[in-house]
């Protein structure tokens, strides 16, 4: 069997869905060994040479392959005209980007199963006239089908179509099938990486000690986009009621992450020997800043299935947040909370709970990147 596995991205942001196809994939050649020739595509899409123009922006520069975690990706580039931009904008069929898929769908034609992730690549399946599975992340059934009319039709066409239709929470896949009652949908989780797990007692002590804070501080994370849909504002009246709930103990809290209200939140809680702004880090300091927290806060409003929580409870942190989405899927009923006039005092509530030690939490057997991969091998080997 020959499988393509297709996901939009770019090489500069190895972030969300890059990830998680890697991992996915990772783990799916592991399982599948022997069984299955399982190449990786990446569609990076660019405002074509008038669009760059206008906009005062230079072409950027695409590898033709890029590796990430022992994967091998092939990069497809393709261009958004002007008409596409001012199509997508108003809400309206993406005809260009159709017709550039019909233009290189040849190019997957030998391919048994097509494996693609979200709308465009789901397009650029449709047009290759091959059994194809989609996986939805997160914006892609929670919110960008309920923005216009094209969309939410384009969306339930390919819903309509794909053989399975995967979603990596039970609770998109319940939207999903508001969306297209007739559609097939399953559940595959997310994982976390192995490179996210408890670190061993004195190296905590030593890298958090490294950090300014000692064994008996409580640190409070928030890791992700600072903007409305995480509702960060509410950060600043959850810490210091934490700091009321606490008062005979220290509370750290560590920003990480970059965004259009970040400064709101810096002139909230300005930096100081107790408030830290890391910005946004490199993937690969992720695992250990999050291994030195000791509990994180998603208050989002909105969430697919968030990977963060996932990769901060399997590294020992406590994570806490708002009842939406697949987040209670992640981090158990008990820790979210309606995002209502009772959140701030809720949530606080809890954290102050998690840090005396009356909390236990661990990440759910089935947020499993090797179970995901068992369940997809299934479900290929059944087309």
């Amino acid at each position: 069997m020959r499988i393509a596995v297709i996901f939009e991205g770019r090489a500069d942001s190895r972030y969300g869905v890059f990830n998680a196809v890697v991992q996915r994939v990772r783990h799916l050649c592991d399982v599948m060994r022997g069984e299955a020739v399982i190449d990786v595509y990446m569609l990076h899409l660019d405002h074509n040479r008038l669009a760059r123009r206008l906009r005062g922006e230079r072409a950027a520069e695409v590898p033709a392959v890029i590796h990430a975690d022992g994967i091998e990706i092939a990069v497809v580039r393709g261009e958004l005209t002007l008409l596409d931009a001012l199509r997508r904008r108003l809400g309206l069929r993406p005809a260009d980007y159709e017709r550039w898929c019909r233009s290189i769908a040849g190019r997957f034609a030998d391919y048994d199963v097509l494996s693609v992730h979200d709308l465009l690549p789901a397009l650029l399946a449709r047009a290759v006239c091959k059994p194809y599975c989609v996986t939805w992340h997160g914006a892609s059934i929670n919110t960008t089908p309920w923005r216009d009319s094209w969309t939410r039709r384009l969306t339930v066409e390919c819903l309509a179509d794909a053989w399975c239709n995967c979603t990596v929470s039970d609770s998109m896949g319940e939207v999903a099938r508001r969306l297209c009652p007739t559609a097939r949908v399953t559940t595959l989780h997310n994982g976390a990486d192995e490179r996210f797990e408890p670190l061993e007692a004195e190296r905590r002590r030593t890298l958090r000690a490294e950090r300014g804070v000692a064994d008996a501080d409580i640190v409070m994370t928030f890791v992700g986009r600072h903007d409305e849909d995480k509702k960060v504002w509410l950060l600043p009246d959850i810490y210091k009621r934490v700091c009321e709930l606490l008062p005979e103990r220290r509370v750290v809290f560590w920003s990480i992450g970059d965004g259009p209200l970040l400064e709101q939140l810096q002139r909230a809680l300005p930096a100081c020997g107790d408030i830290k702004y890391w910005g946004k880090r490199p993937a690969d300091e992720l695992p250990c800043l999050l291994g030195c927290a000791d509990v994180m806060v998603l208050p989002s409003r909105m969430e697919g299935l968030p990977l963060v929580a996932a990769e901060a409870l399997a590294a020992g942190c406590h994570v806490v947040g708002s009842r939406v989405g697949g987040t209670p899927e992640v981090i158990g009923a008990d820790n979210t909370f309606p995002l209502d006039e009772h959140f701030v005092e809720h949530v606080a509530a809890r954290i102050a709970a998690m840090a005396r030690g009356e909390v236990t939490q661990s990440l759910p057997p089935a947020i499993n990147w090797d179970a995901t991969a068992r369940l997809e091998r299934t479900l290929l080997l059944s087309l």
